[in-house]
């Protein structure tokens, strides 16, 4: 019965590339619950170069992070309505 799901990281694969390192730094444990639950929303920060919004199924995932990787305020807020 869980809609919306808030987490400080992003979950394996989805909004976790870091360019620099050319690496995907999310958390595998964290996508399986999400796949198990399937929330309408998951919202999470933390790695700023993974900003922007990905629909995957009927999951919205959103990396809200306002700051990019400089730590510059740069990125605009997400308003998401569901």
């Amino acid at each position: 019965d869980t809609d919306v799901i808030i987490t400080h990281g992003p979950p394996a694969r989805i909004g976790d590339f870091i360019p620099s390192t050319r690496e995907y730094v999310g958390c595998s444990d964290l996508l399986h619950r999400i796949q198990v639950i399937q929330p309408k929303l998951v919202c999470f920060g933390h790695i700023h170069e993974g900003y922007g919004l990905h629909e995957i199924d009927e999951t919205i995932f959103v990396n809200a992070s306002i700051c990019d990787a400089n730590y510059d305020p740069t990125n605009k807020p997400v308003i998401i309505k569901i």
